[in-house]
């Protein structure tokens, strides 16, 4: 009868203590983990596109602030050019 005891005491002491789920529980905070996850990947594609615009777009200015700077001085340094130019 002791041991009857015991076991309805480590029992009602398991079903106290809390239980990790498996179930249908842990599904719905999944979906919202995985929800975030690509919502923050499609920012993040979002910022890549951007800045590899933004980047395009200096680098063509760029090219042509040195094509201007190297006309300018060709056109500075060449006596051939200038003739051309006038």
């Amino acid at each position: 009868m002791n041991n009857r005891k015991q076991h309805v005491e480590q029992t009602e002491h398991a079903d106290q203590q809390e239980k990790p789920t498996i179930g249908n529980e842990d599904r719905p905070r999944l979906h919202i983990d995985q929800g975030n996850i690509a919502y923050e990947l499609l920012l993040l594609q979002q910022r890549l596109v951007a800045y590899e615009q933004l980047h395009l777009e200096e680098m063509t200015e760029l090219r042509q602030e040195i094509e201007r700077l190297r006309r300018t001085f060709l056109q500075e340094t060449s006596p051939h050019l200038r003739k051309i130019d006038a």
